[in-house]
């Protein structure tokens, strides 16, 4: 006789496990908070607030933020545990603070440990999709991870150089924190090669560009000698899901390979690849080798990207100093010398407009020929 759990399908044993999953981290969650609202009274404050490692807050009492701010960080043997902002100075016995620090520590790490695993599980459901397609099972696999319905914003972050594994999962970490935020409902968040994509709801996101740049920028300025790339893509369709991950996941391998850094949208401007991509690939090297041949050199790889950057960060001279690390007067150096090579003078507007396309149609090139390697 074939028992009931025999007869159970793959399916239903998935959305058990789903199910349960979902239960820990709610679980999690609760552990969590209550140990903070356990020992909330012994720090003697109106307001409270507690950040990770990474600086995500976790945890933040009623009432309104105090204009003036007291932080008192919490370690365990050395080991940093989170960040305690209150609105007046705290300074708990040693014996509480050993206590609460343990169980705060445990606390967290649980949840955090499980947050991970269901990144996991979304990394392993967005590699499926790109690999074959949207079949049933798929569909059936995004709704019980939770995906919204469209229309969505698809962000992808990544390290720009191959780093050590503990540089990954810092990065990872902090993202998922400020992403998810520690709320019951786990957004779409999955692991992808140096780094992390996500799907949101634009109803959550709507405006995807200042979004993605106060992510960055938080980044940016916590870690400074280690720069990401970020790219974002709408999704209007459920059915162009496979293509725009695939694109993203695509733009994002590129990057790596050309150590590109910032936002990538600047790389693979949307309107002007609608466009070009359905020129022939003819017409798209014609337009490069016509317009930037002469410092297509691999000597003069400097002015190359110099002037991409340059285009590219809007003729900011700071900017593009800042991307490639070298002075603003090199940047000018540069550019005065592919105004020389290109015969071009970028003050003129026709000059910039064309200059601007045929880098446009450059990556579009180098990310095909990626493609087919």
């Amino acid at each position: 006789m074939i028992s009931q759990k025999q007869q159970e399908s793959p399916f239903r044993r998935i959305m058990d496990v789903v199910m349960d999953a979902k239960d820990e981290g709610v679980a999690a969650l609760a552990t969590l908070r209550r140990v903070v609202d356990e020992w909330s009274d012994v720090f003697h404050a109106n307001w409270l607030q507690l950040v990770d490692c990474q600086g995500s807050v976790f945890y933040e009492g009623k009432g309104a933020a105090p204009t003036i701010r007291y932080s008192f960080p919490l370690t365990f043997y050395g080991t940093p545990v989170a960040t305690i902002f209150s609105s007046c100075s705290v300074n708990p016995q040693d014996s509480y603070l050993r206590i609460f620090t343990a169980e705060l520590a445990m606390a967290l790490n649980m949840v955090q440990r499980w947050a991970e695993t269901e990144a996991e599980r979304r990394s392993e459901k967005i590699h499926r999709v790109m690999q074959l397609g949207l079949t049933e099972e798929n569909v059936r696999l995004l709704d019980l991870c939770g995906l919204a319905t469209p229309p969505w914003g698809i962000f992808a972050i990544s390290m720009t150089h191959h780093l050590p594994f503990q540089h990954m999962h810092q990065l990872r970490r902090f993202f998922l924190g400020r992403i998810w935020g520690y709320r019951d409902d786990f957004p779409f968040v999955g692991w992808i090669p140096n780094g992390l994509l996500a799907i949101l709801p634009v109803s959550e996101v709507p405006d995807p560009m200042k979004f993605l740049t106060h992510l960055v920028g938080e980044w940016e300025h916590a870690y400074p000698s280690f720069p990401v790339a970020s790219y974002w893509t709408p999704c209007n369709q459920f059915d162009q899901l496979p293509s725009a991950l695939a694109r993203a996941r695509k733009i994002m391998d590129y990057a790596v390979q050309e150590h590109h850094q910032g936002f990538l949208n600047r790389l693979f401007d949307q309107h002007a690849m609608g466009f070009l991509v359905n020129l022939p690939r003819e017409a798209l090297v014609q337009l490069v080798h016509d317009v930037l041949q002469p410092i297509l050199d691999p000597g003069h790889q400097d002015i190359l990207v110099t002037l991409r950057e340059y285009l590219f960060h809007h003729q900011s001279v700071d900017q593009a100093a800042r991307v490639l690390h070298v002075h603003k007067n090199t940047v000018i150096y540069r550019v005065h010398q592919a105004e020389n090579l290109l015969h071009h003078d970028f003050r003129n507007t026709e000059c910039v407009a064309e200059a601007w396309m045929a880098f446009q149609a450059l990556s579009l090139l180098r990310l095909e020929q990626l493609s087919v390697n």
